[in-house]
């Protein structure tokens, strides 16, 4: 998946940033939900959601400790998963399909950015060229050599 999200600056300090494992799954989930509404499976997914099971977010979470892959217990993020909804980042529903995770104030983060367009009849002013500037525009060596 392409993109990208923005990151409010008041997460570092909240709590899941002080929980390395929490900030991983916390990433993971603002990372991979629905930017836009989408039917899949027969379910609307709306923007801000991730329909997820857990053993596939064990996988997803798979890190590499030297050598060797490891996995990280399923006990563990069924942990992570419910500190993250005590500390009101995310909601949580078990569905037929999977959990459906929902990032809670992914609207506030995740603003969707219009660009304006610039007016562009401004007059654009063009710094005076140094002697540097001259002689690197004409490839030569500002040296004179």
């Amino acid at each position: 998946m392409d993109g990208w999200v923005t990151l409010p600056r008041r997460i570092v300090k909240k709590e899941v940033w002080a929980d390395p494992m929490a900030f991983r799954l916390y990433m993971l989930l603002l990372t991979q939900a629905r930017y836009s509404d989408v039917t899949y499976c027969g379910r609307t997914l709306e923007r801000g959601q991730y329909l997820r099971s857990y053993t596939k977010l064990q996988e997803d979470l798979r890190y590499k400790d030297g050598r060797q892959w490891k996995d990280v217990p399923k006990a563990k993020i069924h942990r992570t998963v419910k500190r993250l909804v005590e500390w009101n980042l995310i909601t949580v529903e078990v569905t037929q399909d999977g959990t459906l995770f929902t990032v809670i104030d992914y609207e506030g983060c995740q603003k969707r950015n219009v660009k304006q367009k610039r007016n562009t009849s401004e007059t654009v002013v063009k710094p005076k060229e140094s002697r540097w500037n001259h002689r690197l525009n004409q490839n030569q060596s500002p040296y004179g050599f």
